[in-house]
Parts: C-alpha cells; sequence; structure tokens
C-alpha cells in the first residue's frame, strides 16, 4: 500500500510539474508596456492605445493636444533661366529658435501659432549665391483631416483656403513627423518642394 501512495504521489509532482511549464509557456506578455498584452495587441512592439487595438493610428483622438515644432528643413529646386541659360536653382530653408505650437482639437480643427528663426540659403548649380536669416511669424486656424488609410494629415487654412497635405512618417505618443512633397509651376519656373517637419508633445 505503501508503494502504492507513493507512486500515486510522484505522478501528481509530474503532472503539476507539466503544467506549471505549460503555464509559464504562456505567460501574459505586454512587450511595449501599453498595458495590452500581447497575444490581444495588434502592434506589439510599439506602445499604442486600447481603442486602436494596441496600435497608435492617425486619429483625431491621437493627434489632439498641443504639438510643439523642433525641426523643420526644405528644400524647393527650380530649374531657371540666367542669361539664355539653363541653371538649377536650390533655395534651403532651415529652422531654428522654435517657439510654434500646433494644436489639434478631436473635432478637426487645429491652430498654428508663434515665431522661429529662418535661414534660407540659394545656391545656382551648387556655387552657394547667398545666406539669409528672418523671423517667421505664423498665426493660423483651420481644419484638418487625419487619413489613417492613406497615412496623410490635410491642414486647410480657414484664412486662405489653402490646403496642405503632409505624409504621416512616424506617430507616437511623443512625436510626430511630417513630410511634404510637392511640385508645380511658379511663374513659368517649375518647381519641385520637399520639406520635413518634427513635433514633440
Amino acid at each position: 500500500m505503501k508503494i502504492l501512495n507513493k507512486f500515486l504521489i510522484l505522478i501528481m509532482v509530474v503532472s503539476f510539474v507539466a503544467c506549471s511549464s505549460d503555464d509559464d509557456g504562456n505567460a501574459i506578455v505586454d512587450t511595449d508596456g501599453d498595458g495590452i498584452i500581447d497575444s490581444e495587441d495588434l502592434c506589439p512592439n510599439e506602445p499604442g492605445t486600447l481603442l486602436d487595438d494596441g496600435c497608435y493610428y492617425v486619429t483625431n483622438i491621437n493627434l489632439k493636444g498641443t504639438h510643439n515644432l523642433s525641426f523643420l528643413q526644405s528644400t524647393i529646386t527650380e530649374i531657371r533661366i540666367v542669361e539664355g541659360e539653363e541653371v538649377i536653382a536650390r533655395i534651403e530653408e532651415t529652422g531654428s529658435v522654435f517657439q510654434i505650437e500646433l494644436k489639434f482639437t478631436e473635432i478637426g480643427t487645429y491652430t498654428l501659432v508663434g515665431e522661429y528663426l529662418s535661414t534660407t540659403t540659394l545656391y545656382l548649380d551648387d556655387i552657394l549665391i547667398s545666406t539669409s536669416e528672418e523671423i517667421v511669424i505664423l498665426n493660423q486656424l483651420g481644419n484638418y483631416l487625419a487619413d489613417q488609410d492613406g497615412l496623410e494629415i490635410s491642414l486647410i487654412n480657414n484664412i486662405s483656403g489653402d490646403k496642405e497635405v503632409f505624409t504621416v512618417v512616424s506617430f507616437d505618443q511623443n512625436n510626430l513627423t511630417l513630410n511634404k512633397t510637392e511640385s508645380g509651376v511658379i511663374e513659368d519656373v517649375p518647381y519641385v518642394l520637399n520639406q520635413e517637419i518634427i513635433l514633440i508633445r
């Protein structure tokens, strides 16, 4: 009888250890620390929201709040005719000393206010021609459209009616990186604009 009891105890211990081992393999893990376990998190390596199933989508709710401009750089490339010769003009703008706030509301409005120091450099066929500095003052308000599918944010200025479309390069709880590329013709001069903007909360 004692041998049978010991045998039953041994079987119970082995079964318990096996069950414990299985439980360890299915432990609740939250890799990104956003409070949503990885098995239910569509973006397990990036902190997100419960509403977005663990991701951080480009939505009005997630954009809502104040974003401070921390980086601005743009390049305009033009083809100009100078003394009968075609030259490539490149205008580079770099921003600094930022005091700019971009505020988004959940109902789709925005304000963009403040100022920054703009340094503009002109090159003709890669030869430095001039450099200038000026304080740029912004005071805009309008509506915006957040497009998660196209990863775009469109700003529509209520005063001028101008619409600017930015591609969302990256977006999380702390940073918003935008890029804008456009081309066109102004006064018979074709141009291409590339701009990158980084905002932080």
